[in-house]
């Protein structure tokens, strides 16, 4: 690697679920202003079936949809080992206490009412893809490891000796 060369992680993936075309589009132009990189499903089955294919780094879902509605979408995200760790975000014109308390129960990580401001919504955004960032860099981080023991010792256990 010439020393030219950077480190740079690669733009985020995030899957826009939403079953209003007009609504999709609108997200998915927000998105890519910021330069995300954006796919669109229109229902829970085809964007599992997405997610599965292609992890993700976030899920934008609305929650009314036919075929598999957003709740379901999440628990069945939550609940695959490989996609356990993807942010969802719930977009919705729901705002009952009773939905926003299905939203934490199928363990969405943020649930937003619709209208949505666009700020608000880039900055969960851009928090939840930070996270990840992070997480990425400290799995990437950890594949390395600096050994600080002494010579002699025939194994580095990975932590510096402190004698």
């Amino acid at each position: 690697m010439s020393s030219d060369a950077k480190l740079t992680s690669p733009p985020a993936e995030i899957l826009i679920v939403e079953d209003s075309p007009t609504q999709a589009q609108k997200l998915q132009y927000i998105l890519e202003q910021q330069q995300y990189h954006v796919s669109v499903a229109a229902n829970g089955v085809l964007a599992l079936a997405a997610a599965q294919r292609r992890k993700p780094t976030l899920i934008i879902s609305d929650v009314v949809m036919p075929e598999m509605d957003g709740y379901e979408l999440c628990r069945r995200v939550k609940s695959d080992a490989a996609l356990a760790d993807v942010p969802v975000v719930l977009v919705t014109t729901l705002s009952d206490p009773q939905d926003v308390i299905r939203g934490l129960e199928c363990r969405a990580d943020n649930f937003i009412l619709k209208p949505y401001d666009e700020r608000y919504l880039l900055a969960r955004i851009w928090r939840y893809i930070s996270r990840a960032k992070d997480i990425s860099s400290l799995q990437i981080g950890c594949r390395f490891s600096i050994c600080c023991c002494r010579p002699t010792r025939p194994r580095c256990s990975g932590t510096k000796n402190s004698a």
